[in-house]
């Protein structure tokens, strides 16, 4: 697989949940398998969190891919509900819930240049529960009238708008803002060159 993983979400758990992408009206999925997961991880530099990695049978390795996948669905159905200024069901709490009892991670002390720092960290076997505690970060610690899905009719990226406000529409202005920039602009002049 191509590393086309996007870092336009502003937020871990929407960086996470843009792992899906519109290439020629066809949606593309990024984390076909667990090494996508793993360059998922390492480029957004959370593989050194992760303990373990290399013992993982290909059974838990493929159980693993299907929970992720699982829990970014979840993730998507929530921030869909943000979005319109719900909060999940008690359905959806209960399946984040048992996730995360599931899957708990751990904070670690790393001292560094005289530098301490405490991480979190997570077993190979507990990988879900990294992306289950971002989602819930998600929910939890921003301002949901700032969730935003790209207007690109052509995108299904997601993002947090941190712009002071509150303005911006696309997921990557250099991308999408120039499409739709540059098709308003033909569609205006097409009848003037004429």
């Amino acid at each position: 697989m191509i590393n086309d993983f996007t870092n336009v979400g502003n937020h871990p758990a929407l960086n996470f949940l843009n792992t899906r992408l519109i290439k020629k009206d066809q949606r593309i999925e990024l984390l076909e398998s667990f090494t996508d997961i793993e360059c998922w991880l390492d480029a957004f530099g959370v593989l050194p969190y992760m303990e373990d990695l290399t013992n993982l049978s290909d059974q838990d390795k493929s159980i693993l891919v299907t929970e992720v996948l699982d829990v970014r669905s979840k993730l998507e159905e929530m921030v869909d509900h943000l979005m319109v200024g719900q909060l999940p069901n008690h359905l959806w709490v209960e399946y984040m819930n048992d996730k995360l009892r599931q899957n708990a991670g751990y904070d670690r002390l790393i001292i560094n240049e005289n530098k301490v720092s405490i991480v979190r960290s997570y077993s190979a076997r507990n990988l879900v529960g990294y992306f289950a505690d971002q989602t819930l970060r998600l929910l939890n610690d921003v301002e949901h009238s700032r969730i935003k899905k790209c207007s690109s009719t052509n995108c299904i990226m997601y993002f947090y708008d941190s712009s002071r406000n509150m303005s911006r529409r696309w997921c990557d202005v250099s991308q999408c803002g120039n499409r739709a920039n540059a098709s308003k602009h033909y569609h205006r002049n097409k009848g003037t060159n004429t």
